[in-house]
């Protein structure tokens, strides 16, 4: 196999990672979840949120369509509660999904941009 032949392979399985991605994330009404690799963002943001929120809410959390903007509650305590919680189509991410204090990490960041 030559090098150009393996940087294609190479690729191709980034392309199809990203679509499946897409798919699970993807609505019922046919809207996208936002690629997590926006253009450019270079945030302060935890490793929890790009794994577990970037899909829908955009790396930098600024949300379009129906996923809103972050933090989109008022105070820590309420944001934390809502992930916690989930609702509609969100799911509920618990402490050994996404830490108390990365989620008042996000939250500050998200709070001060």
């Amino acid at each position: 196999m030559t090098a150009g032949c393996s940087v294609k392979k190479s690729v191709a399985l980034v392309i199809t990672g990203l679509a499946l991605n897409l798919v699970a994330c993807s609505s019922s009404d046919g809207s996208s979840p936002i690629p997590s690799t926006d253009a450019g963002a270079k945030t302060a943001l935890s490793a929890s949120f790009g794994a577990k929120c970037a899909r829908c809410h955009g790396a930098s959390g600024l949300g379009a369509g129906k996923y809103p903007k972050l933090p989109g509650k008022p105070d820590a305590d309420t944001f934390v509660a809502f992930v916690r919680a989930g609702r509609g189509e969100m799911p509920a991410f618990s402490a050994s999904d996404i830490s108390d204090a990365d989620l008042r990490s996000d939250f500050a960041y998200l709070s001060g941009r």
